[in-house]
């Protein structure tokens, strides 16, 4: 009997064989093979991740797209998210060039890494939950009554994508607290400083770093050559002031998430106690013993 998988291997040498002689550049090694709907496809280990990662990327454009349609329509949650993100990036590069000790370039870098992932995260799960009220909406519109089981599925989807949007939109907003506050107390230290010691033991670095964060908090520019004169600390003060101020209004909102978070979880949970309870009961096994016996009495 003839070894089928022998000769296909066999087969698939010489097809690979015919490829090295038309492409003299690639090595035996650099091959893969791939058998679709019963054809023997040859190419490089390279070209095959290209075209995986051209699909990939499509798929990645097309979300991305739908991403910026979704900001564009004024998505509450994922406009506040991003809004956070772009002020965690300010408060970033501000900690970076005002030399502070533990923000250096490793630190900086890693931090907007971090944000970056927050962002795509936060708008697959906007995106996510998007679709999912879309979906239930337009179940409750359809003329014809869903099943209670559908219905119940796709309010569980819905509420669970929300809820993952919340607690992504509550990272990004604890994390712009964190920041906020390194910014607050630096700003602070400078201020009791330059009250309390002469100008000239104030590094220029520090001086310049005060200016831009008052350009990023007021968008407005300060004469660093007056930075310690009394109207700037008097501006300095009012700009901390009101940072210490939107920290305070963030950490508010970021309580309520916490609290929708908690709503939105109790409400899932209610809901999968409540299938469980509606589940028909199992039918009842009839041992192989209780059969014989059944079956002994019913001959009588």
């Amino acid at each position: 009997m003839m070894d089928y998988s022998k000769a296909a291997d066999e087969f698939k040498d010489v097809l690979i064989e015919e490829y090295l002689k038309k492409h003299p550049g690639i090595s035996r090694s650099e091959i893969m093979t791939r058998t679709i709907n019963g054809r023997v496809i040859i190419d490089t280990i390279n070209n095959v991740f290209k075209h995986a990662a051209g699909r990939k990327t499509f798929q990645d454009t097309k979300e991305q797209n739908k991403i910026k349609d979704l900001l564009a329509s004024g998505d509450q949650r994922l406009n506040a998210s991003v809004l956070s993100i772009n002020t965690c990036r300010n408060y970033v590069q501000w900690l970076y060039r005002s030399l502070t000790k533990v923000f250096g370039e490793k630190e900086r870098d890693a931090e907007l890494v971090s944000l970056k992932r927050k962002e795509d995260a936060c708008g697959k799960l906007a995106l996510t939950a998007h679709e999912a009220k879309q979906k239930l909406v337009a179940m409750m519109n359809e003329k014809v009554k869903a099943a209670s089981s559908l219905a119940r599925t796709l309010m569980q989807e819905t509420l669970h994508a929300v809820a993952e949007l919340l607690k992504c939109q509550a990272s990004i907003y604890k994390r712009e607290v964190e920041l906020g506050s390194q910014v607050s107390k630096f700003m602070r230290d400078f201020i009791e400083s330059s009250i309390s010691i002469a100008k000239a033991l104030v590094k220029p670095s520090t001086i310049n770093a005060m200016a831009k964060a008052y350009q990023i908090l007021k968008n407005e520019t300060l004469d660093i050559s007056k930075i310690d004169s009394a109207d700037n600390i008097k501006k300095l003060k009012l700009a901390v002031g009101e940072l210490e101020e939107q920290l305070e209004k963030r950490r508010e909102d970021l309580e309520a998430i916490k609290k929708m978070i908690d709503f939105v979880e109790d409400v899932l949970a209610a809901a999968g106690e409540l299938q469980k309870m509606e589940k028909p009961p199992e039918p009842e096994k009839v041992s192989a013993r209780r059969m014989a016996f059944t079956t002994r009495s019913n001959r009588r």
